[in-house]
């Protein structure tokens, strides 16, 4: 026996029916929000759950039980999101009762954290003041010689996407770029640049643990005699906005991110985000900005190549503030920032793809 013929969810495919009980039917939703989202819907199309007798309720949650048992073993989620929309204040618009059953996967979203509580967006979020300073913006630096440095702010918000990126600066001097930052006092400020040198050998741990993930960046040569190269000039010009920034924002190296510098690469926070790395048929600038616009962002106003790479730092100090962050190398010579602590798994999948 399936629903009733004057449920708004008439008919139900018998390929997408879960389970039954005398109460009620389990079925896939029509519209998922994840892979295995599925309803707990008493066959009686009452509008409230609450309308049931207490019988009805028990066998709905029992089938809600049952129902998260077999979606575990079929599809291993990582967690779940068991709802009731009750009321059209409440966000329901099918007028018969249901319960939702949302398995939840590691990195479906940039950060899970609060699930249900997101239904208020603005009052989501308790933890941001436990775990990180919030100074409204963190700044993204772009770092070059002839062409000069690029700065973007992003504001800080919830979601991060509806953060507002600002250029700040197109092709200005180290002495302007660190003015800009310290008289802005950003909560954090990330630099796609080395910090200094390696130890020994041609290039430090973080660039040959992304190496190993297929991410070509370029060595940081401990040799004097390479060191002196004018290849190498762009990376002197960031080692003097670590050094300037150094008394307000130390080098992150391990442990709580907070008022920091960050080393960061874009080119893998793209590749990260995106979770795959450039089709050879789309320019790197066009990428890198179609991946921010992805995520949700408004990228009007980045007009150049140079702003795309200092936004794309921006958005991996807002991911290290929330705690959401990967860090790759030896913290005695520096780490590079990715976002996201699953960094290293999609970087991994994105070598298959």
């Amino acid at each position: 026996m399936g629903l009733l013929k004057d449920s708004p969810f008439f008919p139900v495919k018998a390929d997408q029916v879960i389970l039954e009980s005398r109460n009620c039917l389990a079925f896939f939703d029509r519209y998922p929000v994840s892979v295995g989202h599925a309803l707990v819907v008493p066959r009686i199309p009452v509008s409230s759950l609450f309308a049931l007798d207490d019988q009805m309720q028990a066998d709905i949650w029992d089938t809600v039980r049952r129902v998260r048992g077999i979606l575990e073993t079929r599809f291993h989620p990582a967690g779940f999101n068991i709802g009731v929309n009750d009321g059209q204040a409440a966000g329901q618009t099918v007028p018969h009762a249901h319960v939702h059953v949302i398995p939840r996967y590691v990195g479906d979203v940039a950060d899970p954290r609060g699930g249900i509580r997101w239904v208020l967006p603005e009052k989501a979020r308790y933890w941001g003041t436990k775990t990180a300073p919030h100074h409204g913006e963190v700044i993204g630096i772009d770092v070059g010689v002839t062409k000069g440095l690029h700065v973007v702010a992003l504001s800080l918000a919830e979601p991060m996407s509806a953060g507002t990126f600002t250029v700040l600066g197109n092709g200005v001097p180290v002495a302007a770029a660190l003015r800009l930052c310290l008289t802005r006092k950003p909560a954090c400020v990330a630099i796609d640049s080395p910090p200094n040198w390696a130890r020994t050998g041609n290039a430090r741990g973080g660039e040959q643990e992304l190496r190993k993930l297929e991410i070509a960046l370029y060595s940081t040569p401990s040799d004097p005699r390479k060191q002196r190269s004018n290849f190498y000039g762009w990376m002197k010009v960031g080692f003097r906005v670590f050094e300037g920034l150094r008394p307000q924002y130390p080098l992150y190296r391990k442990g709580k991110l907070g008022r920091h510098a960050l080393e960061v690469f874009p080119h893998a926070t793209a590749i990260v985000l995106a979770g795959w790395h450039r089709p050879t048929n789309i320019r790197k600038a066009a990428w890198r900005k179609q991946i921010l616009a992805e995520q949700g962002f408004n990228v009007d106003g980045l007009r150049n190549a140079d702003s795309i790479d200092a936004a794309l730092a921006a958005v991996t100090a807002a991911y290290a503030l929330r705690g959401t962050f990967s860090a790759f190398g030896n913290p005695a010579e520096g780490v590079i920032v990715t976002p996201r602590e699953d960094a290293a798994e999609r970087l991994r999948a994105a070598m298959q793809r």
